[in-house]
């Protein structure tokens, strides 16, 4: 008898966990993109920035939020990259995507990662930092 009720609940839990149904994407109240076309002279300060950026938010100052990044380096293909923060407190970036050496400054790449970033990280408000 307690094997036959033991089957009966592993199948309910079976059949649960073979849902279709996907579970509500999370809306963040805000994400942040910081385009940083750095494929010039200037690539460093960029590096030096971002490192800046995850200084900052490091101690849940992200407040919920999404900060992403998108990094076309002089020496290295454009990334995209998330700044996240860790249960310790600490602050650290994730590699979301590696990109094709492209032209970060034509409008059909801007507009491209812009549309990305706007439907992998979904929030009340958008905000853009072009550096």
């Amino acid at each position: 008898m307690k094997a036959i009720y033991l089957q009966f609940i592993l199948g309910l839990l079976f059949l649960t966990a073979c849902s279709n149904e996907t579970p509500e994407r999370s809306i963040a109240h805000r994400t942040v993109l910081v385009y940083v076309a750095g494929d010039n002279n200037l690539s460093a300060y960029g590096k030096r920035n971002i490192q800046n950026m995850i200084n900052g938010a490091g101690s849940n100052h992200l407040n919920g939020g999404n900060l992403v990044v998108y990094y076309d380096a002089a020496d290295a293909a454009p990334v995209l990259l998330q700044v996240k923060v860790g249960k310790d407190g600490s602050a650290y970036t994730d590699t979301l995507q590696h990109y094709p050496e492209q032209n970060s400054m034509d409008p059909q790449v801007m507009r491209e990662v812009i549309h990305e970033v706007q439907s992998a990280f979904p929030a009340q408000k958008q905000g853009l930092v072009l550096w």
